[in-house]
């Protein structure tokens, strides 16, 4: 079978990120490259009372930009500049085709624009932005904990003020939004309570998928590929509304990617398994349980993943270690 080797001990791996030229991982003492099979310090930084973890999104120009619940900063390969700070409770950031950066919090979303902050409130003072996402025509789509869908149409125009008011396009307080959202052409989805719903122009329906808690884990070739609370992971075509299901046989995964065969990989509470191309589910065998809450792959289809205090790698179809590299 395949054995779940020790990459590297490295406590608190909060989050991985591909960029174009390296994959980085995020931890509580700073930002690493992922280099074979050994990480390299890029910048120490103190993110050990990050209760929540941290969020990293790419700019279309130069940087990184990392929050956690309370903190925005950017990084721009060299150095870390804190950007703001005193923020209730950050639920997701963004970053739209023009570079602003959105934040989700508290009562609104914030813009970082021109230097300071441009804040659309929200009028139920008690409510929070839980997911933001934008859609091919650059405009807001926001969830909220108290069922709502904001939307909000942001200008053309960088140089311009970054949005007009936001607009209630659904309240329904028996449903909650969940917090992750992705767009896929003209449509963007966001998890509700038992569904997952749609929304396309003005026009919000629910995908009528079977009772269940949905996560949404990756993107690949066009389809959304989302998990259920008990287990099921499946794949949306927005193309044609078809939806199937991949397994049913990897039990309480929270992280997926692809690698470089086609392989969905998944990692979760209890280990991690493979889903070949003919729907084969492995799962990788290793002497402690790993609990499973990040993975991504490099430019070159290999799969890293974090549990706990080590970092693992999953090249040609085999999970390895630094320890093991003669095996290579």
């Amino acid at each position: 079978g395949k054995r779940a080797l020790r990459l590297t001990a490295k406590g608190d791996i909060y989050t991985l990120l591909r960029t174009d030229s390296m994959l980085l991982a995020f931890a509580a003492d700073g930002i690493y490259a992922v280099e074979g099979y050994r990480l390299r310090l890029l910048l120490k930084a103190d993110w050990s009372q990050a209760a929540f973890g941290l969020t990293v999104r790419k700019l279309q120009s130069v940087g990184l930009t990392i929050a956690d619940e309370h903190t925005v900063y950017h990084y721009d390969g060299t150095t870390l500049q804190q950007l703001v700070t005193g923020i209730n409770l950050i639920r997701d950031i963004m970053v739209d085709r023009w570079g602003r950066l959105w934040i989700a919090t508290y009562q609104g979303v914030y813009c970082f624009f021109n230097g300071g902050f441009t804040n659309h409130r929200l009028t139920d003072q008690n409510d929070i932005v839980r997911a933001v996402v934008a859609d091919e025509d650059n405009r807001l789509v926001m969830g909220t904990l108290n069922g709502k869908v904001l939307t909000l149409k942001t200008s053309d125009n960088k140089e311009e003020l970054p949005g007009d008011a936001i607009e209630v396009l659904s309240d329904d307080d028996s449903q909650y939004y969940g917090t992750s959202a992705v767009s896929i052409g003209s449509q963007t989805f966001i998890p509700i309570h038992g569904d997952v719903a749609c929304i396309e122009g003005n026009e919000l329906h629910s995908l009528g998928l079977p009772q269940d808690r949905y996560r949404f884990l990756s993107k690949k070739e066009g389809r959304l590929i989302m998990v259920t609370q008990k287990g099921t992971i499946a794949a949306y075509n927005p193309s044609n509304g078809q939806i199937d299901t991949l397994t049913t046989d990897i039990p309480y995964p929270w992280c997926a990617a692809f690698d470089a065969e086609g392989r969905l990989w998944a990692g979760g509470t209890l280990g991690v398994y493979s889903l070949s191309r003919n729907g084969k589910v492995e799962k990788a065998d290793y002497p402690q349980r790993l609990l499973v809450t990040t993975m991504e792959a490099d430019n070159q289809g290999t799969i890293f993943f974090a549990s706990a205090d080590s970092l693992f790698m999953i090249h040609e179809g085999r999970v390895r270690s630094e320890e093991h590299t003669s095996e290579l």
